[in-house]
């Protein structure tokens, strides 16, 4: 028996699709029958008309043609039947398997028959053919001429000068037709059943093919896999398994961007309450440091790598406090290609002193944005001097922008070593870094000033040929 839901439907639907077969196989059946007995009938109906258009006058002139009408009416029967029994005879063998003859009203008895038998020369039971003077068919239960077997009969009325003198007749068994129809009913009911059995093989097939891929389906989902040979069967289950992996990616991204933020605010609450406390003691003990230089000889050395721990310190407090969420910015109409060749000196100076070639393209019909400038600018500085620092010797460092009627995009991309797989995911995360001396703030600052403007940072890094950042930000519209 079928289990599971869409077995049992389809079960019910062959049960009722077979209901539909068989009835109409019995109706259709039926109806072959009803038309073989027609055919029957018109031929029955045909036989006794010739037999009518064969007969040569009446039966009293063959009886004074042969000078026997003034005999008895056992001998007249005899007379007549030496006469029309060739007639029959010839027209039985025209049509083997029906009975004929004739029949005379005078007489009350049947005068020719074929097959012929002494025996069914013999009066029979009134028929209602003499009183409404037409022919008349008749089911016969149990027929002389059949071994008493049931036939169907036509009794044809024989006119002459405008009276009927007799009738003739055919019948014709009817087991042959009533054989044939159960024949049809049978061979009909058996092809329904081989067809259902054939449908429930098809219906075991289809749930089990079905369940299977469904298990292939849920398996795929499982693993976040995206082979489709354990469904192949139904490829219609792509899109599910396509959806759902990609809901199933959004919602992981917007749990790790809720995971980030919630850093992001831990960090900027640190940021707020305690960076500026720190940047005012270390400007202080930077200016002294500096003024006791001056007083102190043969100390550069120390001098200047207490200076540079400083401004390191100096450096990491700026990156903590542009991590600050509640960090005030101010937005103005900006473009990127004004804002790019202000840093691009900058820029230049620091390829130009790593041995780095700077190559720049920007877009011609540059579309504006709503945006702070000064953090435009530190997400530029910050994503390419991340790329120049990435080159080891001589290198490339492309920067370009475009712009459609949407989004401005601007592109980063460097040919240094590559980030690899299993920290693309983690770089923008605060305090990660691959960096001997590095913060792990620079790239979390990066993406925290582009979703600060509503836009979208995407990382695609090689091993061995480079990293590009892109960035798209949503058009100003006017």
């Amino acid at each position: 028996m079928p289990t599971t839901r869409l077995t049992k439907l389809l079960f019910v639907l062959s049960l009722l699709a077979t209901g539909i077969m068989l009835i109409a196989s019995y109706d259709d059946a039926r109806d072959e029958r009803e038309l073989s007995y027609y055919r029957k009938k018109q031929v029955l109906l045909e036989i006794a008309s010739q037999l009518d258009n064969g007969l040569t006058g009446s039966f009293d002139q063959i009886l004074i043609d042969a000078n026997q009408s003034n005999i008895a009416d056992k001998d007249k029967i005899q007379a007549l039947n030496k006469v029309l029994q060739p007639k029959v005879d010839a027209l039985s063998q025209k049509y083997p398997g029906y009975g004929l003859g004739y029949y005379s009203r005078d007489l009350n008895s049947n005068i020719s028959v074929a097959p012929f038998a002494p025996s069914f020369l013999q009066p029979i039971k009134r028929t209602v053919v003499y009183d409404t003077g037409k022919f008349e068919f008749e089911y016969i239960e149990k027929a002389i001429l059949w071994e008493e077997k049931p036939a169907i009969s036509v009794r044809y009325p024989i006119y002459r000068d405008g009276n009927i003198i007799g009738h003739s007749f055919a019948n014709s068994k009817i087991e042959d037709v009533e054989a044939v129809y159960m024949q049809e009913l049978y061979t009909r009911f058996f092809r329904i059943l081989i067809i259902w059995l054939a449908s429930l093989a098809i219906i075991y097939y289809i749930g089990y093919t079905f369940r299977q891929c469904l298990i292939g389906l849920t398996r795929s989902i499982k693993e976040a896999s995206r082979d489709v040979s354990s469904f192949k069967e139904i490829p219609e289950l792509l899109p599910i398994l396509e959806t759902t992996l990609e809901l199933r990616e959004t919602i992981q991204r917007e749990r790790d961007k809720v995971h980030r933020l919630d850093r992001f605010n831990l960090i900027g609450e640190m940021a707020a309450g305690v960076a500026h406390e720190i940047r005012n003691p270390l400007t202080v003990i930077k200016g002294y440091l500096q003024f006791i230089r001056l007083k102190v000889a043969g100390m550069d050395e120390q001098f200047v790598t207490i200076l540079k721990e400083l401004s390191r310190v100096e450096d990491i407090i700026t990156d903590f406090l542009s991590l600050a969420r509640n960090k005030k910015i101010e937005n103005k109409a900006v473009n990127l290609n004004v804002i790019f060749n202000e840093i691009y000196p900058l820029l230049l100076a620091e390829s130009l002193k790593k041995g780095v070639e700077l190559k720049v393209r920007l877009s011609c019909n540059m579309a504006d944005i709503y945006a702070d400038e000064k953090e435009m600018k530190q997400l530029i500085l910050n994503l390419a001097r991340n790329g120049i620092e990435s080159i080891e010797g001589h290198g490339i460092i492309n920067i370009s922008t475009t712009a459609d009627h949407n989004l401005v995009t601007l592109s980063i991309s460097d040919s240094g070593c590559g980030i690899p797989g299993e920290s693309i995911k983690k770089i923008f995360d605060p305090f990660y870094t691959t960096k001997n001396e590095g913060t792990g703030l620079g790239l979390s600052v990066c993406q925290s000033i582009v979703e600060r403007h509503g836009g979208n940072i995407e990382v695609i890094s090689h091993i061995g040929k480079g990293t590009t950042f892109i960035i798209t930000f949503p058009v100003l519209i006017s």
